[in-house]
């Protein structure tokens, strides 16, 4: 072009970019709630990622879908990420995670799959349905993902092996839209909830009514039946739902009721506590006081009033698991599931693996969970402590893993707690990335043994007083972003000259020292909110009068700690 104008192609994607962009505009001008989305082709241009190839949308049809998805010109994306997860060259993971790495304005990412490639029984060419039931794993597993979008409608309908397996396996449970809270991240009020008209014989009714002035997109209805719940999930437009009196072999004990608004944001509860199933039957019943349902001590107390005596024992169990990629038709990842279905556990706690490995199998056993797992890992020097780097094949990308510090005795040395604080901030963020909620850090021991064999460097130094500023400032830097952090190791570790892995170390000083240098950073750590304490394995004498060790013995654990 001349006079330093645009060029054809250039005129014609800006041109572009000036519709997506007034179209977003404009219909958050007219009704800021509805969510507008693009699904543009799944590769930006070729070489983006590494080896894509073929089809250039941007110079072909003047498609910049990543500057849209850069500059948050809508609210969902969906990239059509049409191959195979096994691609030797370009792979739906590969696709993925390229995309989620161009998120700058955390849009919802839902990755567009095609069932429609999927063969039908008594064909031979295409992908086995297990692909799409795979593919949809896989983006539940990725943290950038938040859903997935299927073309077409027609393709599922057709093939009914491909939507058994997929009601059977991935969509067992409703689900809500993920919210948009950059559209408005004010949750609806509690509505108001009664018990309705008479209903069918066996069932009960709910009158439901919004307290808000703003509509309600749905409503999710949660029914106790003896120690078990159900959720069900019914239009907003519902003024009254009914629920069945007696289901699983149990009455119907409860029911907390939850508004949902137009762009996904879920209120606090209002629980209902009903009659029997004879009264509910009959004409005329009133409900019991409504009790309100709000905040997380509401949740964990509806949570327990649903669980039975073997899983509540089950929540007090958190194995550990590798980080590696396993193949869910593995003996391993078989062994982990047994856990979470069968046994009910806890929690996880994590060793070794890439972030992209970790989060992947987190989310597949999370989606498994009844009551979702408290993953926890060990994270004394950060997240690259445990989220390790490595290499992607076929295609020898570097994974990348988590930041690395040194020692916390280098903390100790610098005496700075703004570090200790950005240090807990750090792991927090980068913990809280892959679905970790629990780092067992700060060592707050006093190592006053310098031949400590199992503290040593791990603690901030000898001096009581730093090591209580230290270590309350990385408790802050850590709760303060996300995540719970632990002070270890009750009642303290630091001198000590033998391994507790191993034997059994004996502290053989009384009460007045204890309080004067080991207790001292756990205090610290307490006034500064610390959410847990791990307890050491070492026997105390002066504080319990035996050498039971602290791991077990009621005078430290619920005596002296509480």
């Amino acid at each position: 072009s001349e006079g330093g104008g645009l060029g054809r192609a250039d005129w014609r994607r800006r041109n572009v970019d000036i519709f997506v962009e007034r179209l977003y505009r404009e219909v958050k001008a007219e009704k800021p709630w509805v969510r507008v989305g693009i699904s543009p082709i799944g590769i930006w241009r070729p070489g983006h990622p590494v080896d894509a190839c073929c089809f250039d949308a941007y110079e072909r049809i003047y498609a910049d879908a990543r500057k849209w998805l850069e500059e948050g010109w809508l609210d969902y994306f969906v990239p059509q990420l049409y191959r195979p997860i096994a691609d030797t060259l370009i792979s739906y993971p590969l696709l993925l995670g390229w995309w989620g790495e161009q998120n700058a304005e955390g849009r919802h990412l839902w990755t567009g799959m095609s069932p429609a490639r999927v063969r039908q029984p008594g064909e031979v060419d295409g992908w086995d349905a297990e692909e799409i039931v795979r593919q949809i794993l896989v983006a539940r597993g990725h943290p950038a993902a938040t859903g997935h979008v299927h073309f077409s409608a027609r393709s599922l309908m057709r093939n009914p092996r491909l939507g058994d397996l997929l009601l059977g396996r991935a969509y067992r449970r409703r689900a809500l839209p993920p919210a948009a809270r950059w559209l408005d991240d004010s949750p609806p009020p509690r509505p108001r909830a009664s018990l309705g008209p008479d209903a069918d014989p066996g069932t009960v009714a709910v009158r439901l009514e919004p307290a808000g002035s703003d509509p309600t997109r749905w409503w999710v209805v949660r029914s106790r039946y003896g120690e078990e719940w159900t959720v069900d999930v019914v239009p907003g437009s519902r003024e009254v739902v009914t629920v069945p009196a007696v289901a699983g072999g149990g009455a119907l004990a409860e029911i907390a009721v939850s508004a949902v608004d137009r762009v996904g944001n879920e209120g606090s509860a209002a629980r209902l506590a009903t009659p029997t199933p004879t009264a509910a039957t009959g004409p005329g019943r009133d409900a019991t006081p409504v009790t309100p349902l709000s905040g997380p001590e509401a949740w964990v107390e509806g949570t327990l009033a649903g669980l039975t005596l073997r899983e509540k024992v089950g929540q007090l169990m958190v194995p550990w698991m590798g980080g590696d990629y396993l193949p869910l038709e593995g003996e391993a990842y078989d062994r982990l599931r047994s856990w979470v279905v069968d046994h009910g556990i806890g929690g996880i706690t994590v060793s070794i693996g890439s972030p992209l490995a970790v989060a992947a199998k987190l989310n597949a056993l999370q989606e498994l969970a009844r009551v979702p797992l408290l993953v926890s890992a060990n994270m004394e020097h950060g997240p690259g402590q445990r989220l390790t780097g490595g290499t992607a094949l076929p295609y020898g990308l570097e994974l990348g893993g988590g930041t690395e510090f040194p020692p916390v005795m280098a903390l100790g040395a610098a005496g700075d707690t703004a570090l200790a604080y950005a240090m807990g901030r750090i792991t927090a963020l980068e913990a809280r990335a892959v679905g970790i909620h629990m780092i067992y850090a700060p060592v707050v021991d006093v190592n006053v043994d310098p031949g400590n064999p199992i503290i040593n460097t791990r603690s901030y130094g000898e001096d009581p007083g730093a090591v209580a500023r230290l270590g309350a400032a990385h408790v802050r830097g850590l709760q303060d972003h996300g995540v719970i952090a632990t002070a270890k190791h009750f009642p303290g570790h630091g001198d000590t000259d033998t391994d507790s892995h191993i034997a059994l170390p004996v502290i053989p000083h009384d009460r007045a020292r204890a309080d004067s240098v080991e207790l001292v950073p756990f205090r610290a750590a307490i006034d500064a909110g610390v959410g847990g304490v791990m307890s050491a394995h070492i026997a105390f004498p002066s504080l319990t009068g035996d050498s039971v060790p602290a791991t077990l013995h009621p005078r430290l654990l619920a005596g002296l700690l509480q």
